[in-house]
C-alpha cells in the first residue's frame, strides 16, 4: 500500500491520513508539510509494527491526533507524550495501549470510546470539551474535577444518574442513548448550564424538576410526558422536541422568554400545530 498523500480538509483544518502499513512515510510527509493534524488508520496485518518513536518529528506541530481502527503492536510508546502542542484527542475505537491523557498539559478536547486503558481521565485539568461514549460507571463523580470543562457529551454509556456534575462549570450537555439513566435532577445545581440535549434516554421521560430552572436557555428532549414546566422556566430562549405524551402546548404560548419554538411531528393528539403556536405567538410580539 502507497502512502496516500492527498491532504484534506475537515472543521479543524488540514489533515494526512495515514495507514499504519504507511506510518513512518507518513508522518516524515505531514513533517514536511507541517500539518497540524493527521488520522491514524488501522490495519489487518498483525505483523505490522508502529514506532511512535517517529511522532517526534511532529512535537512542534501536530495538535490534532485521531485513532481510528486498533492501531495494533505499537513501540516506544511514550514518546507520544513528546507531542507538547497537542489540543484535541480523537480515539474512534479501542485501543490495545495505556493512555494516560494527563500527560498533555495543553489538551482541550477529547473525544472517542472509553476503554481501561484511557487511565486518568479524571487528572486531565485542562480539558474544556469531553465526548465519551460507552462509559462504564454509574455517575460523574470521576469528572467532578475538570473545571475547565465547558461541553460535555455522553453516549451509549452506563451512567444511572449525574452525581458529580454540580461541580463542573459546564454550558452544554448533552446525553444520548443512556438507557440505564433515570435521574438527572442534579442538573439543576449547575448554574452555568445553557444547552440542555437529551436524545433516547429511554427511562428519562418526567422532566418536572426543570420548573424554575433560571439557567438553561437552548433546551432539547426527544420524548418527554409533559412540557407544563417551560412556562416556569425564565430564561428559556429555544426549544425543541419530538414527542409531547399529555398534548399540551400551552405552555409554549405562556412562556415569556421563548424566542424559538419546534416540534415535529405535529400529533393528532396535542392542542395546537406548530403553525399554529407560531401564529399565536407572532400576535402577541406585534
Amino acid at each position: 500500500m502507497e502512502l496516500d498523500k492527498t491532504i484534506r480538509e475537515n472543521l479543524d483544518g488540514d489533515y494526512l491520513t495515514i495507514h499504519v502499513e504507511n506510518f513512518k512515510e507518513g508522518v516524515e510527509y505531514a513533517a514536511q508539510k507541517k500539518l497540524q493534524q493527521i488520522h491514524l488508520i488501522g490495519g489487518r496485518a498483525k505483523n505490522v509494527i508502529v514506532d511512535f518513536k517517529e511522532l517526534n518529528k511532529l512535537s512542534e506541530t501536530l495538535q490534532d491526533i485521531s485513532f481510528i481502527q486498533d492501531i495494533g503492536n505499537v513501540i516506544n510508546f511514550e514518546s507520544i507524550y513528546n507531542l507538547k502542542e497537542m489540543r484535541k484527542i480523537y480515539i474512534h475505537d479501542k485501543q490495545k495501549f495505556t493512555f494516560d491523557v494527563s500527560r498533555f498539559t495543553k489538551l482541550q478536547h477529547l473525544g472517542g470510546d472509553y476503554w481501561n486503558g484511557l487511565i486518568n481521565l479524571d487528572k486531565a485539568y485542562s480539558l474544556t470539551s469531553l465526548v465519551i461514549c460507552k462509559y462504564p460507571f454509574p455517575n460523574l463523580v470521576q469528572f467532578s474535577a475538570l473545571r475547565n470543562l465547558e461541553i460535555l457529551h455522553i453516549y451509549g454509556s452506563k451512567i444511572q444518574n449525574l452525581d458529580g456534575v454540580e461541580k463542573l462549570s459546564i454550558r452544554e450537555l448533552s446525553l444520548a442513548r443512556n438507557n440505564k439513566l433515570d435521574d438527572i435532577h442534579k442538573i439543576n445545581e449547575v448554574s452555568s448550564l445553557e444547552n440542555l440535549e437529551i436524545e433516547c434516554c429511554k427511562k428519562l421521560l418526567d422532566f418536572s424538576f426543570l420548573k424554575d430552572n433560571s439557567y438553561i436557555e437552548d433546551l432539547f428532549i426527544d420524548k418527554l410526558d409533559s412540557i407544563d414546566f417551560v412556562e416556569s422556566m425564565p430564561n428559556l430562549k429555544k426549544i425543541n422536541f419530538w414527542n409531547c405524551k399529555d398534548g399540551n402546548m400551552t405552555p409554549l404560548l405562556k412562556s415569556q422568554s421563548l424566542e424559538d419554538v419546534n416540534f415535529y411531528p405535529n400529533k393528532r393528539h396535542y392542542t395546537h400545530t406548530l403553525k399554529e403556536i407560531e401564529e399565536i405567538r407572532q400576535k402577541k410580539d406585534k
